[in-house]
């Protein structure tokens, strides 16, 4: 198990190899029905429109994550003192490609 002082826990990682299981796409489905999501659906890599091969050279990692409450689309930011941890935290996590 992994910590940061700036954001939640880490409490499992995984490398899989292949198409995305059903019980995912089910879960993704669901939480992007009811919550709504900004990315692709999982499922847009499939054996519809990938062959045999790209399918087994898919990899995908799956993070599990501490709660960490109301994401930041959802949550009212009430005080300067959560504005200013917002910065902190956004401006030391890592930069992601």
């Amino acid at each position: 198990m992994c910590a940061c002082v700036w954001g939640p826990q880490c409490t499992q990682v995984g490398v899989c190899r292949g198409p995305y299981a059903p019980h995912l796409i089910r879960a993704w489905k669901r939480y992007d029905d009811t919550r709504g999501s900004e990315n692709d659906p999982v499922n847009m890599l499939t054996d519809k429109n990938m062959s045999e091969t790209d399918m087994a050279r898919q990899f995908f990692l799956i993070i599990a994550m501490s709660d960490c409450g109301v994401d930041l689309e959802r949550g009212a930011i009430k005080t300067y003192d959560q504005v200013r941890s917002i910065i902190a935290q956004v401006s030391g996590a890592p930069p992601v490609n």
